[in-house]
């Protein structure tokens, strides 16, 4: 499904409310909207796995994916909000995450959405994301760079290992709000790729950064039942300026 976006001015911005801390590399617009977002996204993932059986697979997979993509529109609309008062462009990521989208595929009916943004100007990423619906119970979660094509193939784990920090372990369905990850930081990447990547932090996040902006990156979710992954979904960038999006 193709994500529709449309341009937010400064004016309508700023009738939200949401502020934008000049002062800091971490914007209260942006720890705000994540803050709501991830409430949200725990309620959908909550109301997902719950769905009624009775009306049989399809109905399920369909009210489930009805509720995902809204979740998308709404985490999306709030980033770009949350970044339209900076000067500089930043970089917003989205995926709909799923066992069919793993290489090789799953069955797994575990579906979720990520978003990710990463601030060029101050060298930080920030993730926000949502679950449910897994065969097993979560044993990692990383983004996975670079594959030789874009959207499709492996590759190694570019991010910490075995997960982002404080990313739900032993749960089949759940919401996450990272804190602010930077990517000036050796602690951020998985130390073989950084050796992969010309063997400094710098080479490795520029490495990191080309790849999610290309499509060559994947946020993969690992479970006790699919080791390998049980659902994945190659992330979309999506440039934000401060008029909006600007794809």
């Amino acid at each position: 499904m193709a994500l529709a976006t449309s341009r937010i001015s400064r004016d309508a911005v700023s009738r939200t409310g949401l502020e934008h801390n000049r002062g800091r590399n971490h914007p209260r617009g942006l720890v705000g909207g994540l803050a709501i977002v991830r409430r949200i996204l725990n309620r959908i993932a909550c109301n997902c796995a719950a769905l009624p059986r009775a009306g049989g697979a399809g109905f399920e997979h369909a009210l489930g994916e009805k509720a995902l993509a809204e979740s998308r529109v709404i985490g999306v609309l709030l980033l770009a909000l949350a970044s339209a008062h900076s000067t500089a462009a930043s970089v917003s990521f989205d995926c709909a995450a799923s066992g069919a989208a793993e290489s090789p595929p799953t069955s797994s009916p575990g579906a979720g959405t990520v978003y990710a943004e990463i601030d060029a100007s101050a060298n930080t990423m920030s993730i926000v994301a949502s679950f449910s619906g897994l065969v097993g119970t979560t044993t990692a979660a990383h983004i996975h760079c670079c594959t030789a094509t874009a959207g499709a193939g492996t590759a190694g784990v570019a991010t910490q290992v075995p997960n982002f920090n404080g990313f739900p372990l032993g749960v089949t369905a759940g919401s996450y709000t990272s804190p602010l990850c930077d990517l000036s930081s050796a602690s951020s990447f998985n130390s073989a790729f950084i050796a992969a990547n010309g063997g400094t932090v710098a080479a490795a996040a520029s490495a990191f950064e080309n790849g999610m902006d290309s499509g060559h990156a994947y946020f993969n979710i690992h479970t006790s039942v699919n080791p390998g992954g049980e659902i994945r979904y190659f992330l979309r960038s999506q440039r934000i300026f401060a008029n909006g999006f600007d794809g």
